[in-house]
C-alpha cells in the first residue's frame, strides 16, 4: 500500500490535481515490528467479480436458480494468479500501473526493476464522459500513459512492455462512445456480447420479455462503447461476454442469518475485459512452453487473428469474439491457423501520440523517458492514418504461418452497403397482459412482425413471403422516438423497464397456428435501448 500520507514514513506524496499520487512510499502489506498492516476490502464485489472472471479455480458449487442443482463457477484461466492493485480509491491508477510493470519510486522517480511484476494489466473500469481530463480519449493523460507502457523500451530501453487489456465502457450503442483509458491505441481494448444465462435469474424471472429459451449467444449488446476515437484507428479490439455471467462474489453477509450464497449475477464490458486478459494468460503460457518471444504487440495479434468474426464493422467488434482455443491452435500449429499484421499502423499512430506526448510534461510524473519508440511493431488492424482529400495510404499485411507446412489462403475483398430499407411509423401499446404468465402486474411487449415493417415499392412485393433478403448479413433495427413519450413519473427507478425505450428481437414460431405472437412460442435474441433526454433511438 502507498503511504500517501507520509503517516508511516513520513514521506507525503506529491498530489496531482488529476492522476492524484504520483509518487510515495510503497509500504509491506505486514509490518515486520507490528506497527502496521494493511487491509484490502471489495464491499462492491466489482473487483472480485473480475478477478474471478479470470482465475477462479471452480471449487465452491452454488445453488443458482435456486432449483437444488449446483454450478461450480470456474474462471476462463484457473490456473493464473491475481496481484490484486487497488488503484481507484483514491484515483492513483498511474502508480499502480507503473508499479506493475515493474518501475520502482526512488526519490520522487520511477526506474525500471528488471522485470514487470505482472505480465497482464486488466482495467474493468473507465470514464465515458466526452471530455474527460481535458482531451479526447486515445489522447488523453491516461490513455497516453497506457499507449507507452504497452510498448517495450518505451520508458526504459530494458523495458519489454506490458499488455493491458481494459473494458471498452458501457456508453454505446453510438459509434464514437469509447472512452478512457480504453481507447489506448496500443492497449487492447474489449466490448461486450450475451450470452443469455441470467433469462430466468432474479429479477428476470417470469418476464415474457425474454421469451421461453436463452440459446442465442454472442452478439454485440446495445450498451458495449463503439469506435472510433478522435485518433481514428479501428476500437474496440475483441469482444467477450459482458450480457451476462455468475461470477463467485463478496463474501461478507448483510445479517448473520443471512442464506444468501456468495456470487453474483455480473457483466458489461468489465466483465468482458477480464475474460480477455484470462484468454492472454493462456495464450502466454502456451507460448513460454513453446520457449517463444512474445512482447505485448505479438499477444495481441495473436488474440486478434484467431478471434471468431461476428460478422459486424470493426467500429462495432474489432476483430471478433477473443478464442482461446484458435490463440492457443495457432501456437501449437494446428488447424491451419495463421496470423495477420500490417507494417504501418504503428508507425502512423505514432505520428498521432507524438505531439501529445510531446506537450506532456512526464518528468513531473517522476519519468524521465517517455516515447513511443522508432522501432516498428507489426499489427492486426490497419490504420491508414489521417488523411486530407486527395491523400492516400497503403499497408503490406504479412500472413505468419506457423508450420512448415503449407496452407491455403484466400483473400475476398467485401464491400458493405444497404440492400434494403424499410420504414413503419406506429404508436407502441403499453402494459400489455401475457396469456401464458396471466398475472397482475407482468406485461408482454408490443410485438411487430417483421413483415409488417417490409416497404412495398412494387406490386410483386406483395406477394413475396420473405421478410429478410436471402443474401443479407446484417440486419439493423432502429427505433426512433420523442424520449418524453417514454417518461413515466410513477416510476421511481430511473431505468425501470417502463421509463426506457426498449427494442427487442425474437425467434417466433407459430407452435399452435392461431396466428398469434405469444411469450412462449418467442426466442429471444437481443436487445437494444437508450437512456436519456431529448429526441433518442433505441438500436439493434
Amino acid at each position: 500500500m502507498v503511504d500517501v500520507y507520509g503517516i508511516i514514513s513520513h514521506n507525503k506524496s506529491s498530489i496531482d490535481k488529476v492522476l492524484k499520487a504520483t509518487n510515495g512510499t510503497l509500504l509491506p502489506g505486514l509490518d515486520a515490528g507490528g506497527n502496521f498492516f494493511g487491509v484490502m476490502n471489495d464491499f462492491v464485489g466489482h473487483g472480485t467479480a473480475s478477478a474471478a472472471s479470470i482465475a477462479s479455480r471452480g471449487v465452491q458449487q452454488y445453488d443458482i436458480y435456486n432449483n437444488t442443482k449446483k454450478y461450480t463457477l470456474p474462471g476462463i484461466a484457473p490456473g493464473a494468479k491475481i496481484i490484486p492493485v487497488k488503484a481507484l480509491w483514491f484515483g492513483d491508477t498511474v502508480y499502480g500501473w507503473l508499479w506493475a510493470s515493474g518501475f520502482d519510486n526512488q526519490n520522487s522517480t520511477w526506474k525500471f526493476s528488471g522485470k514487470p511484476r505482472a505480465d497482464i494489466i486488466s482495467n474493468s473500469w473507465g470514464v465515458s464522459n466526452f471530455p474527460s481530463l481535458k482531451a479526447s480519449p486515445g489522447v488523453d493523460i491516461l490513455s497516453l500513459i497506457a499507449s507507452v507502457l504497452s510498448v517495450p523500451g518505451s520508458i526504459d530501453e530494458r523495458y519489454p512492455g506490458i499488455t493491458i487489456v481494459s473494458s471498452a465502457g458501457n456508453a454505446g450503442h453510438g459509434y464514437g462512445t469509447i472512452g478512457l483509458p480504453n481507447a489506448a491505441p496500443f492497449g487492447i481494448a474489449v466490448g461486450a456480447t450475451t450470452n443469455n444465462v441470467y433469462v430466468g435469474y432474479g429479477s428476470f424471472k417470469d418476464q415474457p420479455r425474454f421469451g421461453n429459451t436463452t440459446i442465442h449467444a454472442n452478439d454485440v449488446v446495445d450498451f458495449s462503447s463503439r469506435g472510433p476515437s478522435i485518433i481514428g484507428d479501428p476500437k474496440p479490439d475483441l469482444m467477450n461476454t459482458g450480457a451476462y455471467g455468475f461470477t463467485p462474489g463478496n463474501v461478507l453477509k448483510k445479517s448473520t442469518t443471512s442464506k444468501l450464497e456468495p456470487f453474483s449475477l455480473f457483466g458489461g464490458t468489465s466483465m468482458a475485459a477480464p475474460l480477455v486478459s484470462g484468454t492472454a494468460a493462456i495464450l502466454m503460457e502456451s507460448l513460454q512452453k513453446k520457449l517463444e518471444d512474445y512482447d505485448p504487440f505479438k499477444i495481441k495479434n495473436i488474440l486478434m487473428s484467431t478471434a471468431t468474426d461476428l460478422q459486424n464493422d470493426p467500429f462495432t467488434q474489432g476483430s471478433g469474439l477473443a478464442n482461446a482455443y484458435r490463440a492457443v491452435s495457432f501456437v501449437n500449429g494446428d488447424n491451419g491457423i495463421f496470423l495477420v499484421h500490417n507494417n504501418s499502423t504503428y508507425q502512423n499512430i505514432k505520428k498521432v501520440l507524438d505531439i501529445p506526448i510531446a506537450n506532456l510534461n512526464s518528468t513531473s510524473l517522476g519519468i524521465p523517458q517517455f516515447k513511443i519508440p522508432e522501432k516498428t511493431y507489426g499489427q492486426t488492424s490497419w490504420f491508414a492514418g489521417r488523411l486530407d482529400r486527395g491523400e492516400k495510404s497503403s499497408t503490406t499485411f504479412t500472413i505468419e504461418n506457423p508450420t512448415d507446412h503449407p496452407i491455403s489462403i484466400k483473400i475476398i475483398p467485401q464491400k458493405i452497403q444497404p440492400i434494403e430499407n424499410s420504414q413503419l411509423n406506429l404508436t407502441t401499446k403499453m402494459r400489455l397482459s401475457d396469456s401464458v404468465m396471466n398475472k397482475s402486474g407482468v406485461y408482454r411487449p408490443d410485438y411487430v412482425r417483421l413483415s409488417d415493417i417490409k416497404s412495398h415499392d412494387t406490386l410483386s412485393s406483395y406477394y413475396d413471403n420473405s421478410t429478410i433478403p436471402d443474401d443479407a448479413s446484417l440486419l439493423v433495427l432502429n427505433l426512433n422516438f420523442p424520449f418524453g413519450d417514454f417518461m413515466n413519473k410513477t416510476e421511481k427507478m430511473y431505468a425501470g423497464d417502463i421509463k426506457i425505450a426498449s427494442l427487442y428481437v425474437y425467434d417466433w414460431s407459430d407452435r399452435d397456428k392461431d396466428k398469434k405472437i405469444e411469450s412462449d412460442e418467442a426466442v429471444y435474441g437481443k436487445q437494444g435501448r437508450h437512456l436519456g433526454n431529448g429526441d433518442r433511438n433505441a438500436n439493434i
